[in-house]
């Protein structure tokens, strides 16, 4: 970081550290991200930062004057923030959003040298003292009227830092809750999605819901509350929601529990890839979680005997889930994931009888019915499975489900395998042979086939196989 300050001070502009760098380097938390303060205009600053570094510009705001420089270095991601005071330091601060965000170190040769004291930063609002004191306090009351977005910023910041919302603060989010709807749908997935993306976003959830800001987000979860459903489940289908997402969040971390799911070689990886919106697959297996059973109230029947069901609430919920993606203007892959999850999650507890395990052509139609979700889908089940029964979880129960699992999983490779294996029939091959017109029925003997592959019946189509490959097609 010496270099970039170097350069900023040869600009012979007036210049400050601010921001989340100042604030958790004071706190003493590593961060890669840098946030500067330029009186006047940031943009020849940045633009030379970017050529220092060998990185990109990106203009945030032209009419704000808001630029980012980003590079790499040493496989570390860096990024650098330029904002334009143009009315002076002062003022700067006393538009940002909370305490701890409103300090700036100025830049001079003293920050250079790295010989800068606590009497060098400019405080006016006491934000070292929240900072000791874990506390997450807005600079004014007016400060969510003028970007709404803060809103999310704080249970984010609050999340990620472990502090604790002021209560005047908090009654301000409250209050300004319902401003949220002015903010562009874009802003509203970024802060949610990075809200969703922490560790415990099940408490962020709760903190939403308790300021009214989880309905501005996704207003059908409100019908969730107070849903009463069958007695094998302990929560409504809201609270049994929210613990969904907290189960996943504690299967995947795989810290040592009495309630330890089997996992799988690459289980990291696989759910550290990102898939969508610069976020993993961790992260939208909790928002499908928080979502599966978005459909329950509308779907829930009581029958005669007093019975509660919700049919079709995977079906519905799917579409529901659909909506709900578009219009927080998420990527059509992350939409076609988190419905594809919902629609599917309650396929691995429905492969075998109660009681059985699966059969390997169960498992087979499954990985190849939900294709690219179907290990976030088989995850998603577990959780839903933990959190349904939550306390009362009955520990025979749960090692059947375990050992469920871990079949399907064992199966993986076997299907991978398989799936990777060249096609050993056409459509044309079979409508040639058995003298068939085209229809439905072609692509269900296609289905075969392939099942009858995967087994080990057929190999191949050499003549050996011949036999094989007519009795599989002859037989349906």
């Amino acid at each position: 970081m010496i270099p970039v300050l170097r350069l900023i001070l040869n600009q012979e502009q007036e210049a400050y550290l601010v921001g989340g760098y100042l604030r958790d380097s004071i706190a003493k938390i590593n961060t890669a991200d840098i946030d500067i303060c330029i009186v006047g205009h940031a943009l020849p600053v940045a633009e030379a930062v970017a050529k220092l570094l060998n990185g990109t510009h990106i203009e945030l705001s032209k009419t704000r004057g808001i630029h980012r420089v980003v590079t790499t270095k040493d496989s570390m991601d860096i990024q650098v923030d330029f904002t334009s005071a143009y009315r002076g330091i002062s003022c700067d601060l006393a538009n940002r959003d909370f305490t701890i965000n409103a300090i700036a170190l100025p830049i001079n040769q003293n920050t250079i040298s790295q010989r800068s004291n606590v009497s060098d930063l400019i405080d006016p609002f006491n934000g070292i003292t929240d900072i000791n004191r874990n506390v997450l306090r807005m600079t004014s009351p007016k400060v969510f009227a003028s970007d709404p977005i803060r809103l999310l910023r704080a249970i984010r910041l609050q999340q990620q830092l472990e502090l604790n919302i002021d209560p005047t603060t908090s009654k301000q989010i409250t209050s300004d809750a319902t401003r949220l709807a002015t903010a562009s749908w874009e802003r509203i997935r970024n802060e949610f999605l990075a809200i969703i993306a922490q560790d415990d976003a099940a408490s962020a959830l709760k903190t939403l819901d308790y300021h009214n800001l989880l309905d501005q987000i996704v207003p059908e979860m409100q019908a969730t509350k107070h849903v009463e459903q069958p007695q094998e489940h302990y929560w409504d289908v809201f609270e049994h929601s929210i613990e969904t997402v907290s189960n996943l969040e504690r299967i995947l971390s795989h810290i040592p529990s009495d309630r330890m799911a089997p996992t799988f070689d690459g289980a990291n990886s696989y759910f550290d890839e990102l898939i969508g919106d610069g976020h993993s697959r961790l992260t939208i297996c909790k928002v499908a979680s928080l979502l599966h059973d978005i459909a329950k109230p509308q779907t829930k029947t009581i029958d005669t005997t007093g019975r509660i069901r919700f049919l079709n609430h995977a079906t519905e919920g799917a579409l529901i889930s659909g909506r709900i993606t578009n219009r927080l203007r998420m990527s059509r892959k992350v939409s076609l994931s988190i419905q594809g999850q919902i629609l599917h999650h309650l396929r691995p507890s429905q492969l075998a009888p109660q009681g059985k395990m699966p059969s390997r052509k169960a498992i087979s139609r499954y990985y190849k019915d939900v294709g690219d979700v179907a290990l976030d889908t088989l995850y998603l089940s577990i959780a839903d499975h933990l959190a349904a029964r939550g306390p009362h979880l009955d520990n025979a129960e749960w090692e059947h489900r375990c050992q469920t699992v871990k079949l399907i999983l064992d199966e993986l490779h076997s299907i991978n395998t398989a799936v990777k294996t060249k096609t050993l029939v056409t459509g044309h091959d079979i409508m040639e042979r058995l003298s068939l017109k085209p229809g439905p029925h072609i692509g269900k003997l296609i289905d075969l086939v392939e099942e009858a592959q995967f087994d080990g019946k057929i190999t191949d189509t050499s003549h050996r196989s011949h036999h094989g490959l007519a009795d599989t097609i002859q037989s349906r």
